[in-house]
Order: C-alpha cells, then structure tokens, then sequence
C-alpha cells in the first residue's frame, strides 16, 4: 500500500448523518421564514400587489425558492462546507457551526424584518438605502427601540432559543462512527457541488451565479424576490454601473437634449457643463427662500389632489392659487437624501453611487450656494432636524459653501409642545428672522429650509392641530401636516410683516411623498408639490410640463442671469420650450419621464416597463435618453479622490 493509500484509508470518528440533520434543520426553517415574509408581504400590503393574479402569485411563490434557496446557500454555505471538513471527534466543532449557521440566520432575519417594514414606503424591496440609513443610524436606531423594541427583542430571542435547541439536539443525538479520509473527503466534495450549484440559474459548473436577470416574469419581481437577495446584490454590485452605451454617444445625447437655445456647453470633457450664452446685463436681486418639504404628497392637499378635501393645508392652498403650480413635479428618488442633492447640486444619484456620494474634482461640481455667495449674498442652510441627521449641517457649510447652517438644536422652542419631535414653526419663525436682519442690512439672501415634522412617526404637537383623532398613520400625518402649513403660513405672514416678502421668490417642493400610500403607478410614487411663489413677480400659472428637482439649479441660474457654468441634469422650469423630463431613481431601476408624462424604466440592462410597446419609435427614443444621461451622471461622477457627501 502506498503512502496515498495509507493516509486516505485513515479511519477517524465523524457523525454525517448528524450533520446532515443539522443542515436540513436550518434550510428548511430558513425556507419556511422566507415564505412566511413572502407571504407576509402579499397579503399585508394587498393594494401593491393588486395587478397579480391569484396564479400570478401561486407561480411567484414557486420561483421565489429558487431564489431562497440561492440565498441560503450564499449566507450558509461557508459555514455547511466548514461543518463537513474532516477533523478528530468533537461535538464542540459541530455546535461551533451550527452557531455560525445561527448568527447568519439572524442576521438574514434582520434583513427580512427591516425590508418588510420598509416595503411600504417604497413599494419595493431596500437596495441602497441600506447605506443611507446607516449613514443616520442614530435615527433608525432610536426610531426602532421607541417603535418596534418588541419585535427586536422577539428576533434576537428566536435565534437564541433555536441554537439553545439545536445543541440540545446534538448533545442527544452525537454518534459518530469510524470513517476513511476518502468516504470523509467525498461527502465534503459532495456538499461544495451541492452549495454551488445551489447559487446557479443552471446545473452546469459554465452557468452564471443565479441574479435578478433571472426572474421569467417582471411583473412578479417583487414578490418573487426576497429582501436578504436584493441587499446582497445591491452590495455586490457596489459602484458598479453596468450601462453599456456607448460613452461619446451617451454625451452627444445628452449635450443635445439638455441645451437650450440660450445654452452653451462650457467643456467638451463634461457632458452636463453648460452655461448661459445670452446673459442680460441686468442683474436681479431677488431674495430667494427653497423649503423643501419633508414628505408633503400631493394626495393630501387640497389645491393639488382635486377631490377629497383634508382641510389641513388652507395657507399652502392660498400659495399655490397665487403662485406657479407645476402639477407634475417630480422627486428624483425615494429619500430626502435624493432631493437634497438634486437641489443643492444639481446632480443625481442613480443606482450605484449610493455607495459614494462623490464628485471627482475634476467635474467641477457645482454649488448652488457659492454660486450666491460669488453674487454677495447671504446663503443660510437649515433643518428642523437634528444638526448631525444626515450630516447636512456639517456638509452645506462646509462642503456646499453656505454662510452659516442651523438644526433643531439653535432653534429657540415657541409652543409647549406634548412630546420631544422637530418643530418646523420654531424653525422657519428662525429663518425669518435671519431674513429680517439682511433684509435691513440691505444683502439680498439665499436660503435653504428643509422641514421635519411630517417624517414618520408623526409625533403629535399641540393639541391645536389634532384636527383627526390619532388613531391611525394616516391621521396622525394629517395632524403633523396641519401644523407644518401652519408653520409656513406664519412664515409668509413674518415675511410680509417684516418687509422682505415683495423681492422674494419662494420654491416649495417636497423631498418625496409619505410612505403608507398605497398606488402600483410608478410616476405617482414619485410626484410631489412643486409650487414658485412670488406673487410681486410672477402672474399665477398652472404648468403641466414635467418638472423636478434637478431642475432648481438651472432655473436660478437662468431666473438670476448667473452667467458662471453649472453642473446640472436637469433644464429650467421657465423655459417652456426646453426639453422638460424628470430621471428617477426607483431602487436598482432607473425611470425616464418625458414633458408629456410618458416614461420608461429600465435596469440599464431590460427596460422594466414602459408606456410604449418596443416596436414603437418612442420606445427606443426614450430608451436612449435614459441610458445617455445615466451614463453622462455616472462618468461625470467618481468615487475617488472627490467631494464625499452624505458621510459621517
């Protein structure tokens, strides 16, 4: 017998079957939770998913194992391979193990449970976001031990009461037996075919590693998929853009689509530089005031929804039958984050640069504020929020050039208020006042105001604006929203007292809708109140091109004669015969909307829906301009070496 021979027949104690029992102990629990999440799903929220078939979602289910099964084998399949290595007689290597398949298990379970409450906001499973709450995780945190403490407490306990379990299994259950090296080696080689084969579309060592590509219905992909899947992909793809168009293609459109007849583009290098050609010799002066509004939906106002009547937005309603009322304005993203940097910016975040939040230097990026402060302005950023939520504080002073920035703390407290929440009055009665003394001073002023109180969980105020009994989220939103429009109703009111009301231009826009809606219409999700309010300047209009956020930055740069280039993706709101569209970013998809309302999204790889069928022109039409700005942001904007925003 040979030395090979020799070492291969050694006989050492193993339990395989034991082992055995152990992995089909979590896969199948692990299985049985994601189906209970999936099932969960369907019918906690039915109206999202109210365009599915019974079989439709029969077949959802079905598929959605393989997806499960997939996912098991990317979060446990490391930990099953270490349990079947071949090692001396030890019943603490086994719980060891299982341990590890436990943690995991947790650790999916987080996922799960975070994803299911999230679902709802969004009408989708979290992708990047993920990123944006730990960036604010002294929020999440402190939001979810006020309001779901006992469903933490109840998945940290399950983990543990199954683990206690399963070494109680294995102290009972441990036998092992007498097995050569080879037996041992050829049931763990078994178990690596096993588990990679688990992660692939198709059973060949050559087939890919299973990804959303996969699904054979789009329609079902939310249901299809599982949250702990899409997290892993998203990160997996990390600041990886994946838009094959060709790039000088991609910039010809875009520098074609976004110039206006007044327009230049100010470097060839970059796509989205450009600046005004016909610049006036008369230099306005206006003062200008952005609030943006923390999840204000068009639903609830009166002057917006045309039907059903709140009764709690009276002072927006006289601002928007005064001012200019874009009925279909748009949010470039699902969180505040997306707004604020479409606004303040000029640029959008589109799949993939989550992760970064960069300028490369090089870009010359833009900021709106120094732009003001280059015009001898005072620029002022503040949010009734927390100083460090978000960071933005910290980021419009000392990244975006603003003069001074403020946050719920600097604000002194002006009603009695029933519990500790932002207080939007105390807020923006601040802004007017700073307002006031630059006003006497003689210094024409820019200032950002980014409201808070209408974020979840709607504390109550007063009991002044309990106008509905808080019984439940909607009213509770409806409480919270009567006192924001109080707010700014008392904030016109100072400005008109104090003198500075005629010269200034007002732009109120929300930062995305409220959560708990309930609509499967993809442009709905993403419109928002988009008013211009200057009664002194501007006749009341209603304007039904699209508009967005990513079109604040060019329309004051047109609106004051800034002549300097801006970095920007979208056009200016005034000018009625610019190429008026909204680029969204829904999750992994990116959705183009043009003037008219018609809209295409796609993963940059399959157009997801559209409202053309792909035999019609319009289709690839807007197919194209998607894919050219995507790839005109996603060049322009670098993770390296740049301007990091959103970071701790």
């Amino acid at each position: 017998m040979n030395k090979t021979n020799k070492i291969f027949s050694i006989k050492y104690p193993q339990d395989i079957k034991l082992k055995i029992k152990i992995v089909l102990i979590y896969f199948i629990a692990m299985l049985i939770i994601f189906s209970v999440f999936r099932f969960l799903l369907c019918f906690s929220y039915p109206s999202i998913f109210s365009d599915l078939s019974f079989l439709d979602k029969l077949l959802s289910f079905a598929e959605g194992l393989r997806f499960d099964i997939a996912t098991l084998s990317l979060f446990l399949g490391g930990f099953i391979i270490l349990l079947f290595l071949p090692y001396p007689k030890s019943s603490w290597f086994i719980k060891l193990c299982a341990t590890c398949l436990s943690i995991s298990s947790f650790v999916m379970l987080i996922i799960l449970s975070a994803d299911f409450f999230y679902f709802p906001e969004v009408k989708r499973h979290m992708t990047e976001e993920l990123i944006l709450a730990w960036r604010d995780k002294s929020f999440i945190v402190g939001h979810i031990l006020k309001h779901y403490l006992w469903i933490l407490i109840l998945i940290c306990t399950l983990p543990a009461y199954f683990t206690s379990k399963i070494f109680k299994f294995i102290d009972k259950n441990y036998n092992p037996k007498a097995i050569n090296l080879l037996k041992g080696m050829t049931v763990l080689l078994l178990v690596v075919i096993l588990v990679i084969f688990a992660r692939r579309a198709s059973f060949d060592f050559k087939g890919r590693p299973l990804n959303i590509s996969h699904i054979t219905r789009v329609k079902t992909v939310h249901l299809t998929l599982n949250g702990v899947f899409i997290q892993y992909y998203s990160i997996k793809e990390k600041g990886v853009i994946k838009n094959k168009y060709p790039k000088e293609e991609a910039f010809k459109n875009a520098v074609k689509f976004l110039l206006s007849n007044n327009e230049i583009l100010s470097d060839e290098k970059f796509s989205l530089m450009r600046q005004i050609s016909n610049v006036d010799n008369k230099i306005p002066n206006y003062n200008i005031v952005v609030v943006l509004l923390e999840s204000w939906t068009p639903k609830y106002i009166d002057s917006l929804n045309g039907n059903k009547k709140y009764n709690v937005t009276p002072n927006f309603d006289e601002i928007t039958g005064n001012g200019i009322k874009f009925v279909n304005g748009y949010a470039t993203g699902t969180r505040s984050q997306f707004g604020l940097i479409s606004t303040l910016a000029g640029l959008e975040i589109v799949p993939g640069m989550v992760h970064s939040y960069g300028f490369d230097t090089t870009n010359k990026f833009t900021s709106i504020a120094q732009a003001f402060n280059r015009r001898g302005y005072f620029t002022m950023y503040a949010q009734s929020t927390d100083r460090s939520s978000i960071s933005m504080c910290s980021i419009s002073k000392n990244v975006l050039g603003f003069n001074e920035s403020y946050g719920k703390e600097d604000f002194p407290k002006l009603m009695e208020y029933k519990y500790k929440t932002t207080y939007d009055y105390d807020m923006l009665d601040f802004v007017s006042k700073k307002a006031e003394v630059y006003h006497k001073k003689g210094q024409p002023f820019f200032i950002y105001a980014f409201t808070g109180t209408t974020h979840v969980p709607f504390i109550s105020t007063t009991k002044q604006f309990e106008k509905y009994p808080p019984t439940s989220q909607e009213n509770k939103f409806l409480n919270s929203l009567y006192y924001a429009d109080y707010s700014i109703g008392h904030f016109i009111d100072n400005a008109k007292k104090d003198g500075w009301f005629d010269n200034t231009i007002f732009i109120f826009m929300a930062d995305h809708i409220v959560g708990f809606t309930s609509t499967n219409d993809t442009k709905q999700r993403f419109k928002i109140p988009f008013v211009v309010y200057a009664p002194k300047v501007f006749k009341h209009q209603v304007v039904d091109y699209t508009v967005s956020q990513a079109d604040l930055m060019p329309s004051l740069f047109h609106l004051m004669n800034i002549k300097e280039p801006f970095t920007a993706v979208g056009v200016n709101i005034f000018d009625k015969n610019a190429n008026h569209f909204a680029l969204l970013c829904d999750g992994m998809n990116i959705v183009f909307v043009d003037r008219d309302g018609n809209y295409i999204s796609s993963n940059r790889d399959v157009v997801i829906e559209s409202s053309f069928e792909k035999e019609d022109a319009r289709y690839q039409e807007l197919n194209d301009v998607l894919l050219s700005l995507d790839k005109s942001i996603t060049e322009s904007v670098k993770d390296k070496n740049g301007i990091m925003l959103f970071q701790n």
